[in-house]
Order: structure tokens, then sequence, then C-alpha cells
């Protein structure tokens, strides 16, 4: 998690040698889930969902830091368990960075209805399994 991609891709890159490459994982990852009601549940974060290492900003910070795109894919898929419970938690801790400068509007009417329907799941307690996967990319230091 890092605020300023466009500095830490710039150190980066003056800290490689000709040839040497920079691996990112990076962005919002990818999260296939088999239950519904979970997916519905935190469907209403999805406008809040933009964080500063999306693959735009990390290609352009790149492409401004004189590294070559030699390819990006998909990484493997991450096997994650997590009950509603946990998933509520977190998003109060605010623990990813989408949340970190949520407003108090924003927070009381769109992130605090989601933690509330989390734990009015059903068996809320009880981990469900699912995937995740982040974009990693691949550049290349002239």
């Amino acid at each position: 998690v890092i605020g300023d991609v466009a500095g830490a891709i710039g150190e980066a890159a003056r800290v490689l040698r000709s040839g040497g490459r920079l691996i990112a994982f990076h962005g919002t990852p990818t999260r296939e889930r088999d239950d519904h009601d979970f997916t519905t549940a935190i469907s209403g974060l999805d406008s809040l969902l933009r964080r500063p290492d999306g693959p735009e900003a990390l290609d352009a910070a790149a492409a401004a830091a004189g590294l070559a795109p030699i390819g990006a894919t998909l990484s493997a898929p991450i096997r994650f368990n997590e009950s509603p419970n946990e998933l509520a938690d977190g998003i109060e801790q605010r623990l990813w960075s989408y949340l970190w400068d949520v407003d108090p509007v924003t927070w009381r009417d769109v992130v605090a209805p989601v933690a509330d329907r989390l734990r009015r799941l059903p068996d809320p307690g009880r981990p469900r399994p699912y995937l995740s996967r982040s974009r990693l990319a691949v550049f290349e230091a002239a």
C-alpha cells in the first residue's frame, strides 16, 4: 500500500540497473465469491474502490520514470476464508486504503450500512471461501 505511486516507482527506477526489472503486485484485487448474499452485502462499497495504484496510475508512473512495460497479467488465485463478522470488523477498522479518507457523511450513509448488512447475514461468524487475484505488472529499466 503506497500513497505516492509516482514517488515509489521513481525511487525503484533510480536503483535499478539497466535491464533490471520491477515487479508490481498492485491495484484493487478481484474477489471471486460463491456466496451471493455476501457479495450483495458488500456491493455498497464499490463506489469507494479507488486506489492510487490502479493500472493507469502505475503504468504512467513507470513511463515517467523511464521504465518500459514488459507485461501484465493477473496473479494466481489465492484462497481465503473470511466471515462476514471478520470483514465487518476490518471495514470498521479502516484496514484498506480506500477507507482511510472517507468523510463522516459517506461513512454513515455508505460504509456503516455495509458492515451492518454483513453482520445480519445468516451465521455471520462462519468463514466463507473466496479467491483473490491482483494485477501483476513487470517493467524494465533502460
